[in-house]
């Protein structure tokens, strides 16, 4: 099976997090968001408490994310996006 493309996300203009190009299409068609920022930053704060301001804030993110047991951001955020699509496609 051939490697997956990934897709870089940025935060603020700063690399955040890479994300299977498969998985970032998904979550596009069944959330219908695209404004990804704006919900990275709103999960950030739901799961974490953190305001995420500007890129200055990442690297606090990424050190409470590895206190929860996640590899990294982009494990949390991946795994972010495909509980979104379960809840949108349970809804359905």
């Amino acid at each position: 099976m051939a490697e997956q493309e990934k897709k870089k996300i940025k935060l603020f203009e700063v690399h955040f997090a890479w994300v299977n190009d498969s998985l970032l299409k998904r979550f596009t068609e069944t959330t219908g968001i695209k404004r990804r920022t704006e919900w990275i930053k709103a999960c950030a704060k739901e799961d974490f408490g953190i305001e995420l301001d500007s890129p200055d804030d990442i690297p606090r993110l990424e050190l409470v994310i590895r206190s929860h047991y996640y590899e990294d951001k982009g494990e949390w955020l991946r795994e972010k996006m495909r509980k979104a699509i379960q809840k949108e496609l349970s809804l359905k």
